[in-house]
């Protein structure tokens, strides 16, 4: 994905988010366990956290995606 692709993606999230400090706090639809932001981006509905980092071009076939913070929230 292009950096305008990220740019536009961190625009739709935010949209999402009340800022708290260093976190941006999700409001939006969360997976199935209650806990885990999830929006569609690209056609797929997933992990916030992990549409971020493959948008940032990180490989994340077998990785978790989570928040330095731990609030899963974040």
């Amino acid at each position: 994905m292009k950096d305008d692709g990220l740019e536009q993606l961190l625009i739709k999230v935010q949209g999402f988010c009340i800022e708290d400090g260093d976190c941006w706090r999700w409001t939006g639809a969360k997976q199935s366990n209650g806990s885990t932001p999830s929006m569609q981006w690209n056609g797929k509905v997933g992990n916030v956290r992990r549409h971020i980092l493959e948008a940032r071009g990180v490989k994340m076939k077998g990785y978790l995606a989570w928040t330095s913070c731990r609030n899963p929230d974040c």
